[in-house]
């Protein structure tokens, strides 16, 4: 199963084939060297596990689920393609599922510019880019460059996941619907200034409220939940969702 995390640090932890979509370069140095400390010392890991002491850290918990689920101890950077995901790359996707064969000569014309405008930038995840250049490979994983690859990657997914991502959620949420494949966002910043055309029942949509409710109308099967930690206003916790035998 493929799964495109929108804006998200992640590592490849599950047997899932995971693709990240994101204009940055990941840099999961630090990510990989926490999981490598709970693995190497497994009775502190344990005790980081427990959710209701004050040293608890989810990732211990993961890895201790994973590990009564798996035998394999592997932790792998997950593939990833730097690009937007946004109104213009649903768009192109739609041009492409038409069918017409000049679509994909469109398609490799978007996907070249916008990957060479994309990595003009060396913004890195977490700011910096690995100290070691050597292995930034095995750091950020293997990215997807070519067009056709990416085409054939992102016409595959199985599931659309994004946790808080910014200006691409509504672009997430459009690509599953186009793909006709479920999905789970989880909406925080609105960005009204950036998307001054969104509408709900005539008015602008400036709150999250009104982002979250603008979202669910997309589709009558599209539920909504909250997620078990504490909302703040950077940190919200309402996730949007489209289950598999919905779509």
């Amino acid at each position: 199963m493929n799964a495109a995390k929108m804006k998200a640090m992640d590592i490849d932890t599950s047997g899932i084939n995971s693709i990240i979509a994101d204009p940055r370069t990941p840099n999961f140095r630090r990510l990989f060297k926490s999981v490598q400390f709970l693995l190497n010392y497994p009775e502190e890991c344990e005790l980081r596990a427990e959710e209701n002491r004050p040293t608890h850290q989810p990732l211990a918990r993961l890895l201790m689920q994973l590990q009564q689920s798996t035998n394999d101890a592997n932790i792998d950077a997950p593939s990833y393609m730097r690009i937007y995901v946004d109104e213009t790359l649903v768009e192109m996707l739609r041009s492409v599922i038409s069918r017409e064969e000049a679509n994909l000569e469109r398609w490799d014309e978007y996907w070249n510019g916008r990957r060479d405008s994309i990595e003009a930038n060396s913004v890195h995840y977490g700011g910096t880019a690995p100290r070691d250049a050597s292995s930034l490979s095995e750091r950020c994983g293997n990215q997807i460059r070519d067009p056709r690859r990416a085409l054939e990657a992102l016409l595959g997914l199985d599931f659309v996941c994004g946790f808080h991502p910014d200006q691409a959620t509504e672009a997430a949420v459009d690509l599953a619907l186009l793909l006709k494949k479920p999905f789970a966002v989880v909406p925080c910043c609105v960005f009204p200034s950036e998307f001054p055309d969104r509408r709900l029942d005539g008015e602008r949509v400036k709150t999250h409220v009104q982002l979250v409710e603008h979202l669910t109308r997309k589709h009558d099967k599209i539920k909504t939940a909250t997620l078990p930690f504490i909302e703040t206003d950077t940190a919200k916790n309402v996730v949007v969702y489209l289950l598999a035998e919905d779509v």
